[in-house]
């Protein structure tokens, strides 16, 4: 009965181990007509996971329901809905990425962004 409870209490405790998710939060302030568009993101991390600060030509309908992140292998793919709508307008965005397991790589639009630690 002794192993029989010590394995049932080691399976529930490696199958609680599964935690992967991509939790996210954009932030969107429209900065006026689009015209030559910075191609910088700026990335902060900390403990709580990342945070992407880019600009973007969007529809002038854009809203926080028009973006997705998905992950694909050690890659997280960021798209955004991009009709052939007019007017189109240039958008500050603030992306908070907070995924288990850690990624390797983001893509955000047509730029692909390596994501490794810094050596001290």
């Amino acid at each position: 009965m002794k192993i029989f409870s010590f394995l049932l209490l080691s399976a529930l405790g490696f199958s609680s181990c599964n935690d992967a998710h991509i939790d996210h939060k954009i932030g969107l302030k429209k900065m006026g007509a689009c015209g030559e568009i910075n191609p910088q993101i700026h990335m902060e991390s900390n403990v709580m996971g990342d945070r992407y600060t880019f600009n973007q030509c969007l529809p002038d309908n854009f809203t926080e329901k028009d973006y997705a992140i998905n992950r694909k292998g050690d890659t997280l793919l960021v798209s955004f809905k991009k009709a052939d709508e007019r007017p189109q307008n240039d958008f500050n965005i603030t992306l908070d990425i907070d995924a288990h397991p850690r990624y390797a790589f983001i893509a955000i639009g047509n730029q692909v962004l390596a994501i490794g630690e810094v050596a001290p």
